[in-house]
């Protein structure tokens, strides 16, 4: 074996992060949440991207000044948050508020008997609420609330309607 070569199948480090083959992605844990902001404003593929970025920013800055340990947004609220925006890319732009233990709530309303909205936990498990009609007694509205995971809440979501008022599913719609 010549000097300076390793035996055939011995990883090689490049540099001080390894091969491009060999990196692993970063973990929640590893990003923050400027980054998550960050890659919702410059990779997201929905319409209305810019407009989240902006309130998702916001929001970071106002909770970072009001705590006194200057954390802002909880890292894995606001990850499940986007990941379930990814899952779902025809829902539209949701108003975004955060919750006193700084995870992040989204909700879709279009009339006080038309509403869905979902707390994002940081263990990946969300409580939501949906109000719709009502369609054997009109003027009256259902209301359901639970607890569910991130990757199933739709699933209970949309036998109720929620689509009808919630996704952006128009012709020509140019959402991406």
């Amino acid at each position: 074996m010549a000097k300076g070569k390793a035996p055939l199948g011995t990883p090689v480090p490049f540099g001080q992060s390894g091969s491009m083959g060999t990196q692993q992605p970063p973990t929640i844990e590893d990003e923050s949440v400027e980054e998550i902001i960050w890659r919702v404003g410059t990779t997201f593929s929905v319409w209305y991207r810019a407009k989240l970025t902006s309130r998702l920013s916001e929001l970071q800055k106002a909770v970072q000044e009001e705590e006194l340990d200057g954390r802002g947004i909880t890292v894995r609220s606001l990850h499940h948050f986007v990941e379930f925006l990814k899952i779902n890319p025809a829902l539209r732009c949701p108003a975004v508020s955060v919750t006193p233990d700084r995870n992040i709530y989204a909700s879709w309303k279009s009339g006080p008997d038309r509403v869905f909205s979902v707390h994002f936990l940081p263990d990946g498990r969300v409580r939501f609420v949906i109000f719709c009609p009502n369609d054997k007694h009109p003027g009256e509205t259902v209301r359901i609330s639970g607890t569910a995971t991130v990757d199933v809440v739709m699933s209970i979501a949309v036998p109720h309607g929620v689509l009808s008022w919630i996704s952006d599913e128009r012709p020509g719609n140019p959402r991406f």
